[in-house]
């Protein structure tokens, strides 16, 4: 050791020794200023309080009880409890508990009870001795202070099981929650049972969820066979219901999958929040994955393997990625769908083959969703090849859908080289097409598309006049009311008109997704003589289904009416002022469709008073059956719009889960091509909002 390195420790030394540190100078100044705000009549500040806590000295801890002793307010009180529960040590036993007993507050109850979980075994103990406290907030604050604590440190699991065991039957649940994602060790599972056969629903409820997953298949089914015991004969809450599913579906084994096949076809919609969590559990998902797996690769039964399917969708991992690939071939067209839409979704790259095989097949819907399916992949995969094959497609395919998809996907990879094909399809003699080719010009044109389009206006009517008009207006800047006009238009400045320049779209954004409207909303408006919620009515040819559910008697927001009364107005007025040429349908749902006429009427002067009259006459109640609705509207073929009013989730119907509904309703549109408007009635409606996206219309959310 060199004579410098000596000395340089010497004086390190002495510096210890002889000055005191920056800490305890800082204390001093502290200790003096609590001590004359304890004098106050307000006592010691919070902020005081909190520098205080974060001192860590033996003094500090000291402070701080003293602070907790002499304290003049429960605000006072809780500070101090809050920064002395950072504090270990054995003298604070005896005052978390002593606070804890008389707490007076949650505040003041939730700090102490963080202290004790804090004092390792002693104080946990006691906490665990507060499940049977006579006083209901002591014992809250007692589980949550074990759950927090259980998140920092295993070693509080047996306490808080403990805990659980001895607590008030219906004060289960929230520590319950805590053990959620933990290795259930054979205490547990007879605690999870134990709780599961007691009345308190919610607390049973989530022990039979937590059974499910940590205790063998046979067990749970034993369990499950008691619990419905208990019952006697009565049916289970939907809280409890909705458990058992949970239970029989983690349970699931080559054993019981017949049995429980059955029951899943009639709640499949149930089903899907369940799956959901069983899908967080690698452990039980991977092993429910693996029975339903097997059912779809190998059963006799379609409608077997088509519902093992749609269980298997709500579930990750690699086993139902690769059931997902081998479901491409089924026999079952259902299944191959599902698998198709599936395969897209999740981006798996090993399909692409298979797809490939059912697009160059002669099964017309197949062909037509593969196509969609390849899509998702190539756009990002084969920039370069992908728009040529579309290409292609788009002059060789010989079926409506598929040219319109051909057009729909160029549209989205903005391909110019497509413009001049588009511009052939937009003057074919199938309406549909004409319709995805107008939207493809709306964004990418030249001299020839504004030709053709002017052309059209001409003579198109209805929807399609107004979906040529809107592209004229995005290519032109121009905004002409009449036909006549652009025609005039067209002859002065063909000769000196080019095409705009091309905005750049910011990554991640698309172009011309223009489909949700509403307050604040940039989007230059079109003019039209009739709108309905802001969104313009040019179809001559539109359904209108509003709902009439239970819900819609509230009020949304500040509204001085119920929702269902200014929905009824809104309606009333776009049939008071509708052209006689126009012709419309009126389609209230709520447990199910009640249409005003079978198919669509002109709104003469006859049947304008009729639909008014009806209009006037709904009343809310009853579930929300918007599945049926659709259906109802979509079974009529002169249809091209819909607008459809909501204010909730679906509750009834064929279809209930909104993903599976949003599928529905693609694939009864991949031909179709009716635009459906939406209007979202005093919230967001995410499934509202994906039927306007991927149908190409307006979102508004109204209130």
């Amino acid at each position: 050791m060199s004579r410098l390195f000596r000395i340089c420790l010497l004086a390190i030394a002495c510096a210890l020794t002889v000055a005191p540190s920056f800490a305890q100078v800082n204390f001093g100044a502290l200790r003096d200023r609590a001590l004359a705000e304890m004098k106050t009549p307000r006592g010691v500040s919070v902020a005081t309080i909190r520098a205080i806590g974060k001192v860590k000295q033996p003094q500090a801890r000291r402070l701080l009880a003293d602070i907790v002793t002499s304290a003049k307010s429960d605000g006072e009180k809780a500070a101090a409890l809050v920064e002395l529960a950072r504090f270990e040590h054995t003298s604070l036993l005896q005052l978390f508990s002593a606070e804890l007993e008389s707490a007076k507050t949650t505040s003041i109850a939730n700090a102490a009870a963080a202290g004790l979980a804090l004092q390792e075994h002693r104080g946990l103990d006691k906490l665990v001795d507060c499940a049977t406290h006579l006083r209901k907030p002591v014992r809250q604050a007692a589980a949550r202070a074990l759950t927090t604590a259980l998140r920092k440190n295993g070693t509080v699991l047996p306490y808080l099981v403990d805990f659980i065991d001895r607590t008030v039957a219906n004060e289960r649940l929230t520590p319950l929650i805590g053990l959620r994602n933990r290795a259930a060790s054979p205490d547990m599972i007879e605690l999870f049972a134990k709780v599961a056969l007691t009345k308190d629903d919610p607390s049973r409820c989530e022990a039979l969820r937590l059974h499910a997953e940590g205790a063998p298949p046979t067990k749970t089914r034993d369990l499950l066979a008691q619990v419905e015991s208990t019952l006697g004969g009565k049916k289970p809450s939907n809280i409890l219901f909705a458990a058992i599913l949970h239970a029989k579906t983690a349970s699931l084994t080559d054993a019981n999958v017949e049995e429980y096949l059955v029951e899943a076809l009639e709640v499949a919609d149930r089903l899907a929040p369940e799956l959901q969590r069983i899908n967080r559990n690698t452990g039980t998902r991977d092993r429910v994955a693996s029975v339903l797996s097997r059912v779809v690769l190998t059963h006799e039964g379609a409608v077997e393997r088509l519902v093992a399917l749609e269980l298997l969708v709500s579930l990750g991992g690699e086993t139902v990625a690769d059931t997902l690939v081998k479901a491409l071939d089924d026999e079952s067209t259902a299944a191959q769908l599902l698998a198709i839409r599936e395969v897209a979704r999740r981006n798996i790259e090993k399909a692409i083959p298979r797809l490939r095989k059912l697009f160059d097949g002669r099964h017309e819907e197949l062909q037509l969703e593969a196509l969609l399916a390849l899509h998702a992949h190539e756009k990002q995969r084969n920039r370069r090849a992908w728009p040529k094959e579309l290409r292609e497609i788009l002059t060789t395919a010989t079926r409506v859908g598929l040219r319109c998809a051909a057009i729909d996907c160029l549209r989205e990879l903005e391909d110019e080289k497509a413009i001049g094909l588009v511009n052939a399809c937009a003057r074919a003699p199938e309406w549909q097409l004409r319709s995805a080719a107008f939207r493809f010009l709306e964004e990418l044109a030249d001299r020839e598309s504004i030709a053709i389009l002017v052309e059209r206006l001409q003579v198109e009517e209805g929807r399609l006049a107004g979906e040529c008009m809107s592209a004229l207006m995005n290519q032109t800047d121009h905004d002409y009311p009449k036909p006549e006009y652009w025609k005039r238009w067209w002859d002065n400045e063909k000769e000196l008109w080019t095409p705009k320049k091309r905005e750049k779209i910011a990554k991640g954004g698309k172009r011309g997704d223009k489909n949700e409207r509403g307050k604040g909303s940039s989007d230059k408006p079109r003019k039209a003589a009739l709108t309905y919620y802001s969104i313009p009515i040019t179809s001559n040819a539109a359904s209108f289904l509003i709902d009439t559910s239970g819900s819609m008697a509230q009020r949304a927001g500040t509204a001085k009416e119920p929702k269902i009364e200014a929905a009824k107005k809104a309606l009333e007025q776009v049939l008071a002022r509708c052209e006689a040429e126009r012709h419309f349908n009126v389609v209230p749902f709520a447990g199910g469709p009640r249409p005003w006429q079978k198919q669509l009427r002109p709104m003469d002067d006859r049947y304008r008073n009729q639909a008014i009259a009806f209009t006037r006459a709904l009343r809310a109640g009853g579930g929300t059956n918007i599945h049926d609705a659709l259906q109802q509207a979509f079974d009529d073929t002169s249809v091209d719009t819909i607008y459809l009013l909501s204010d909730g989730q679906p509750s009834a119907g064929a279809i209930v889960d909104p993903t599976r509904l949003a599928d529905a309703v693609a694939t009864w549109n991949r031909e179709r091509r009716i635009v459906i408007h939406t209007i979202a009635f005093g919230q967001d409606h995410p499934l509202l909002k994906r039927l306007a996206k991927e149908s190409g219309g307006s979102y508004v959310r109204y209130l």
